[in-house]
């Protein structure tokens, strides 16, 4: 017998006769999930609403967290094997963002936990089973996967359609409780975390008055060297957003931070809002004026802000060759779309120019149509969602 599978089954015994607490939670980032999103909001909620529970934020990525146990006093933060044996042993709640691997390993024949997945975002571009790349043999692999999440939370009917169509999961596991994180977005300032407020506002310092057009493309996986603008077509970006008093940023895909290094040190007034150094999209959003996006499900986040979103889909054919797409995209995005840098470029100069194109009928019905939740209650429902699991 492998040695890993020894020491799951030892991992297991010891945890079938340790005590077990339903007021201890853990909430894991990793490489893929930063502190932030989903996971940061259900954290922030609950530390900040049911203080008699006790928080543990498992570190399995490389980025430093201590900041945070000045912020979060009364949590805990670790990274050592030890520590996390002993929170996984005495945890009644698991909670992550993408797949189960990272809660696996070691402690996949743990019984007694509840395993929640917010997810990161709401599907648009082929995923999993959908992705028009999956392979067959994988589906008995995913639908094995799924059997180990307990919750998994949606903003609406079709969402929950597609994640479980995507994951090959029960869609009595998924419940439409909204995205937690929607609460940052639409929340006061007043209650967003105080690093988060002090972030916002060093934004507000670089808008300086000004409106914020936010380009904030996905990734590529032909080509991770795939942009879409050239260096002529930022300059013109550039000289469009300072005639119109507006600056522009861009906010690429983690996966694709480093592919931006050389713009932002060749164009020296294109605001860097990276995620490493801006975590939270939705805290962005709250101070964008104007998104330029593609195939990146952050406009469905950026609607109920009712403010004018563009689409540049300069290679739509390969990339839905290559992953596929979930809806007809001329018909579900709510802006007009453009093929080309020269479309985009006069797109942008309508909107900033002459307020044009900004088709609120349609964004209203989008709304509806991907939330049915538009309040700041998402965590508080997912909160519920996980007591009722307990019976």
């Amino acid at each position: 017998m492998p040695v890993k599978t020894v020491l799951a089954i030892l991992v297991a015994i010891v945890g079938w006769v340790s005590f077990r607490s339903d007021k201890s939670w853990v909430f894991y980032v990793t490489a893929e999930q930063s502190f932030s999103g989903n996971l940061r909001a259900l954290f922030h909620y609950i530390y900040q609403q049911h203080k008699d529970l006790r928080l543990t934020v498992i570190n399995k990525s490389n980025t430093d967290l201590n900041e945070y146990k000045k912020i979060y006093p009364n949590a805990t933060f670790i990274e050592s094997t030890k520590d996390i044996l002993f929170a996984r042993l005495r945890c009644k709640f698991v909670v992550i963002t993408h797949g189960i691997k990272v809660i696996r390993g070691p402690y996949r024949y743990l019984r007694g936990i509840k395993v929640i997945n917010l997810w990161h975002g709401i599907p648009i571009k082929g995923m999993a089973n959908l992705d028009a790349s999956s392979l067959q043999k994988s589906s008995k692999t995913k639908y094995t996967n799924s059997t180990f999440i307990d919750l998994f939370v949606s903003s609406s009917s079709t969402e929950r359609a597609l994640l479980a169509g995507c994951h090959l999961m029960s869609a009595q596991k998924i419940k439409i409780t909204g995205m937690p994180r929607m609460d940052f977005l639409l929340c006061q300032d007043a209650d967003l975390p105080r690093d988060y407020l002090q972030l916002m506002n060093t934004i507000r310092v670089l808008k300086n008055e000004r409106k914020l057009v936010l380009y904030a493309p996905t990734f590529r996986d032909y080509d991770q060297k795939a942009f879409g603008f050239t260096e002529a077509s930022i300059t013109r970006l550039l000289n469009i957003c300072s005639s119109n008093s507006a600056i522009l940023a861009i906010r690429p895909h983690p996966k694709d931070n480093i592919l931006f290094d050389d713009f932002f040190e060749q164009f020296p007034s294109l605001l860097d809002l990276r995620s490493n150094v801006f975590p939270d999209t939705n805290l962005l959003l709250r101070e964008t004026d104007v998104l330029i996006s593609d195939y990146s499900s952050i406009w469905i986040d950026f609607l109920p802000l009712n403010r004018p979103i563009l689409g540049f889909l300069w290679d739509e054919e390969k990339y839905g060759s290559n992953r596929g797409l979930m809806y007809d995209y001329r018909t579900i995005f709510p802006g007009p779309i453009s093929y080309t840098e020269s479309d985009i470029l006069n797109q942008l100069s309508k909107v900033l120019e002459k307020g044009e194109l900004h088709n609120s009928c349609k964004q209203k019905a989008l709304l509806k149509h991907f939330f049915h939740h538009t309040d700041i209650s998402n965590c508080s429902r997912v909160y519920d969602e996980a007591q009722a699991l307990l019976g």
